[in-house]
């Protein structure tokens, strides 16, 4: 087990990429590295709406190669300072702490989607008679019928 299940994973791609977009507009960064951090953003965007995850879109693409591009990101994130050389001190600082956190991220992130324990729908025993061969597949199918006391009415329930 993770620090990060792969829903919580989820929500922190969405939101770094909120941020990822808004930080060098708002604080006024030069063209390359608003582009640069443009680009980081819409590339999660695309793998995380294509991902098998909860937060996923169309689910086509394995948690484990969504971690992998998130590592690579911020491998190039990390690395952006020392080609950026030009770049104010707090910018470098900044693109370097985003990229340790995309690799921390992928790192400390499950590698399979948890399956959550459902309860099966209950369905009220005399909507459906013993013999009913509908009742007989719901059951199959996990779907416990609710015990009820006699003369007592599911209308009785819907006052």
């Amino acid at each position: 087990m993770k620090l990060f299940s792969t829903k919580t994973h989820g929500v922190l791609d969405y939101t770094s990429m909120v941020a990822l977009l808004a930080l060098p507009r708002t604080m006024g960064w030069s063209k390359h590295v608003t582009n640069i951090l443009t680009a980081s953003a819409l590339g999660t965007l695309v793998y995380s709406l294509l991902t098998r995850y909860e937060l996923g879109a169309l689910k086509v693409l394995p948690v484990k190669t969504h971690l992998g591009l998130d590592a690579l990101s911020g491998l190039l994130l990390a690395i952006a300072p020392f080609v950026f050389l030009r770049e104010k001190q707090n910018v470098n600082k900044t693109l370097l702490g985003i990229g340790i956190f995309e690799i921390s991220a992928a790192l400390l992130t499950d590698r399979e989607v948890q399956q959550t324990n459902s309860v099966a729908p209950s369905v009220p025993a005399q909507t459906l008679p013993l013999e009913d061969p509908v009742r007989q597949q719901a059951i199959q199918q996990g779907v416990q019928p609710v015990m009820q006391q006699e003369n007592e009415t599911w209308a009785s329930y819907a006052a």
